[in-house]
């Protein structure tokens, strides 16, 4: 079982890593993106996008313990939960 498990691992990263080298090779069109008169160097859309996708995957948990932690505190204040 454990043999099955790792091949069908293997088996969907490689396929995830051959959809990825595919999307990079299909969009290299140059892009420069503008942000209150900053400008960015030109890059390829791809690399825009991955780059956004994984900023998106780094702020969104961070925002997401902001949330939690406010809501916890609210929490026991109403609760009056003290601290140990």
């Amino acid at each position: 079982m454990r043999l099955v498990k790792r091949i069908i691992s293997t088996l969907l990263f490689l396929v995830a890593a051959l959809t990825v080298f595919g999307f990079v090779l299909e969009n290299q069109y140059p892009l420069r993106l503008t942000l209150f008169g900053w400008r960015a160097p030109e890059l390829p859309v791809s690399l825009a996008i991955i780059l956004a996708l994984l900023l998106g995957m780094i702020v969104g948990p961070l925002a997401a313990m902001v949330v939690g932690a406010r809501r916890r505190r609210t929490s026991e204040h109403r609760h009056g939960v003290k601290d140990a």
